[in-house]
């Protein structure tokens, strides 16, 4: 299996795990807001189920982030290969291997350490349409781009 499939594997597996989290805590969430019970202190109540309301949404907010991941993630065809980057590439450069993809921090892959980037991000925007040997700068670094899969 190639490094590209084999990152998107692994930020696939981890972007389920971490929906499937998500979708517990709100759950709790949830069941917490109906298992409220209205006390003598009308004000501790109100105040109580206004908190669990706002961490409600936050979560939700969380769970509609985790999924456009995942679906910006699921865009990728691993197979193809371009010859510019793209939304999908694997781009090697002086200073590293970065996939372009969902933004995930850096993974490892057959001990190699891969930053995973969205299109939209600071670099991903640089590198998108470059080509092998291209120079791009960013950050006060010099990017040379090695090979672009």
């Amino acid at each position: 299996m190639s490094i590209k499939k084999q990152a998107y594997e692994i930020l696939l597996l981890a972007l389920q795990h971490k929906i499937a989290a998500i979708e517990n805590d709100l759950l709790a969430i949830k069941e917490s807001i109906s298992n409220e019970t209205k006390s003598t202190a009308g004000d501790k109540y109100e105040t109580a189920r206004a908190m669990l309301h706002i961490e409600q949404e936050n979560v939700m907010k969380q769970l509609a982030n985790a999924q456009n991941q995942k679906h910006e993630l699921t865009a990728v065809d691993t197979s193809q290969v371009a010859s510019v980057v793209r939304h999908g590439s694997l781009v090697t450069t002086n200073y590293g291997i970065f996939f372009i993809a969902t933004a995930m921090g850096k993974i490892v892959v057959d001990e190699n350490s891969i930053v995973t980037l969205s299109k939209i991000s600071p670099l991903g925007k640089v590198l998108m349409g470059k080509k092998e040997n291209d120079i791009v700068l960013f950050d006060s670094r010099r990017y040379e781009i090695k090979k672009v899969e």
